[in-house]
Order: structure tokens, then sequence, then C-alpha cells
């Protein structure tokens, strides 16, 4: 049903006005957020389909589709008919989003902590959390 077991709780506050509170269900990799105080559901769409949606009681807002299911690229639509791209940023576990406004980094503080600082030029609050979202996930995953 998509409810949450709790696999991943995410919380961020920017300092600039903006706030997310992100949650997975582990065994669906599916969850909830609450960016900016509206609230979002994230779905995988279809067992073994490598596609999540985020969306909001207006509709779909992104679109994720891992490129191969061996890598950690992923691209995500967005709703201007644009697209982003999630990559991995060296071998570690850094990611790096490019979209159309320009690139952000997700990096994480330390190996195995669960601190990450995320800064760019994007500036579009939803779509970092969304990335942030699906790299915790690829995290998991790999971990």
């Amino acid at each position: 049903d998509g409810s949450p077991d709790h696999g991943i709780r995410l919380s961020a506050n920017t300092g600039e006005g903006h706030a997310a509170s992100l949650e997975t269900a582990t065994a669906e990799e599916c969850g909830f957020a609450q960016i900016d105080g509206e609230e979002y559901r994230i779905r995988k769409q279809g067992w073994l389909s490598g596609r999540w949606t985020m969306s909001n009681r207006d509709g779909v807002i992104f679109e994720a589709k891992k490129l191969c299911a061996f890598s950690r690229f992923i691209e995500i639509s967005l709703p201007d008919s644009q697209k982003a791209t999630l990559c991995p940023r060296g071998f570690g576990r850094a990611m790096k989003l490019e979209a159309p406004e320009g690139r952000s980094q997700l990096t994480p503080l330390h190996w195995f902590g669960r601190t990450t600082r995320i800064q760019g030029s994007i500036t579009d609050f939803r779509l970092l959390a969304f990335s942030f979202w699906l790299t915790a996930m690829l995290w998991r995953r790999a971990g």
C-alpha cells in the first residue's frame, strides 16, 4: 500500500525558509515527502521497472527512470518537459544533479555517516528533495 515502514527517514532545512521530511518504505522503494508544507507521494512504477514518480494532489510532478539496471544514472522528467540527470560523481557515494537551471552536488560528509551536504545552483527545492530521496534509496540498496 506504500505506507512507510520507516526504512529511511530524512529531514532537511536549508536555512533559507525551505524544509523537507522524507520517508521510504523499505520493501517497495516508495514513500512520502513533506516539502515546504505540501505533501507528496513517491511510488515505484512496477516491481522491476526502475521508474519512480513524485506526485501531489494535482498529479505527477517528477518522473525518474534508471537508465540501466546496473548503474546509478537516473533521468528525471521535469514539469516543463525538460530533463534532469542524477548520476555518480566519481567513484564514491557522491552524486551530481544536472538540470536546465544548473547543477548541484549531493555529498555525504563521511563514508559511514548519515549527514549529506547539498550545494549548487539548482533552486527547485522539490527537485533537490526528490533527488536526495532517490540518492538515499540507491545508498540503501548498495549497503
